[in-house]
């Protein structure tokens, strides 16, 4: 996948299938349905958890659950819709199609993929859904650290599996880790190449 800019969009160019599974997935990963012990991660208490309660501090906290937490619910549900209808756009075409110059190509054979059916997906996200698509990606990565303590993840075992078989649950631990990844790497891309632009 190559990450590049234009006047008014990022683009994630030469998307092979294995790099569209975790982005495809984004929105639903992002929505919390297949966390819900995890979804309380997103609307933090004001509070600490030691705190004293007095009544206005019970106040503080109803306003919470009333007020800023369905606001911020709707706000996070309004980027998932975002980005689910940016994926949505996404165009494809396959490895054959591409020229011998083609940035896509060079990449794709030097990492040693030579399949020439290969699918390939384009994205072209407008500048001014950055947003939507830093939140979503933070929302999904909350959720999965939270159920899953992604940083206790051991990449070198995960890098030892590469070449034996593999059980569904070492399976299930490589699709987390893979999808994290790809989430904190695309997250670094645009605070590093789009956000920062004035």
């Amino acid at each position: 996948m190559i990450f590049f800019l234009t006047d008014n969009h990022w683009c994630l160019d030469g998307i092979i299938p294995f790099e569209w599974l975790p982005l495809g997935q984004l929105p639903d990963v992002a929505s919390g349905q297949q966390f819900e012990t995890a979804t309380d991660r997103l609307f933090p208490s004001p509070l600490e958890e030691d705190s004293e309660v007095d009544e206005s501090m019970l106040s503080l906290l109803d306003d919470w659950d009333e007020i800023i937490r369905p606001d911020l619910s709707a706000v996070f549900r309004s980027h998932r819709n975002i980005v689910a209808q940016d994926l949505s756009q996404a165009t494809t075409r396959q490895f054959s199609e591409c020229d011998e110059t083609d940035p896509v190509r060079i990449m794709i054979e030097k990492a040693g993929i030579q399949e020439e059916d290969l699918e390939l997906r384009r994205l072209l996200i407008p500048n001014d859904h950055t947003e939507a698509w830093y939140s979503t990606l933070n929302q999904a990565r909350l959720l999965m650290h939270e159920k899953y303590k992604i940083a206790e993840l051991d990449s070198d075992w995960i890098r030892s599996l590469v070449h034996e078989a593999i059980t569904d649950e070492q399976r299930n631990h490589l699709y987390i880790e893979l999808f994290f990844r790809v989430y904190g790497l695309l997250q670094d891309s645009l605070l590093e190449n789009v956000m920062t632009v004035e």
